[in-house]
């Protein structure tokens, strides 16, 4: 356990070099899905964690079933358990405020957690279920602070349950070796430990920025931007600074 901290701990202070390296070693459906929520998380998720002062720590590519509920129904004379709820795909990401769950509707549409397939649903009928949970349609991204989260359980290797004030959050597809990790965040988050580890973070994050700087005022001197792109780039980077 205290190796992963220690991981995540790096993670949160050097996540802008580690991003990097782990989108370029991605390939097939991985780097697919990656690929997708990277830019997403450069666009979005990053500049409003920054606007409130809130360490990054890491994301992983997952997909989510919320709002379950199981209920016994009779259909026909026979009864089955019938499944209901909503689930999309997309990321989690943490940070030293908690927990930003990102679903993107084309991701739902091609890794979905729960199989749409006539097979599927014709075996579930066989052995007394009926699957009524539908597909979330549209983007969203739903925050939840550590302060909301009662507690965490994993079902097995690949489910983990995120209990909450306003509901329960099934992790239900993610790649191998993630699982434990996302527990060990959530766990040292309620601790906060990141919250701890901020000041080192911003420190990291004012070092790249000046560097960006430094980067673009070469690229002026040697006729690559123009004086006002630079000077526009660098107020941009220099109001980010903490």
């Amino acid at each position: 356990m205290k190796d992963l901290e220690q991981r995540l701990l790096d993670l949160a202070t050097h996540h802008e070099e580690y991003l990097k390296e782990q989108l370029s070693n991605t390939e097939g459906t991985k780097q697919d899905w990656y690929s997708i929520i990277h830019e997403h998380y450069e666009r979005e998720l990053l500049p409003s964690l920054e606007e409130n002062d809130e360490a990054f720590v890491e994301y992983w590519p997952c997909s989510f079933i919320w709002d379950e509920t199981s209920q016994l129904r009779t259909y026909s004379t026979r009864s089955y358990r019938v499944l209901r709820g909503s689930y999309g795909t997309g990321y989690l990401a943490v940070s030293s405020f908690g927990l930003c769950i990102c679903v993107f509707d084309k991701l739902s549409k091609d890794y979905p957690p729960v199989p749409s397939s006539l097979a599927y649903q014709v075996l579930s009928g066989v052995g007394g279920e009926r699957d009524d949970r539908k597909r979330y349609k549209g983007d969203q991204i739903w925050r939840i602070s550590f302060e909301e989260i009662h507690g965490t359980h994993a079902v097995d290797e690949r489910i983990l349950r995120v209990v909450t004030t306003t509901g329960e959050w099934k992790i239900a597809r993610h790649f191998k070796g993630d699982l434990e990790l996302i527990q060990t965040s959530i766990s040292m988050g309620k601790n906060n430990l990141f919250r701890k580890n901020e000041a080192l973070v911003a420190d990291n994050t004012n070092r790249e920025i000046l560097a960006t700087i430094e980067e673009l005022a070469k690229l002026r001197e040697s006729g690559a931007i123009s004086n006002d792109d630079y000077e526009s780039q660098k107020n941009k980077l220099l109001g980010r600074l903490k």
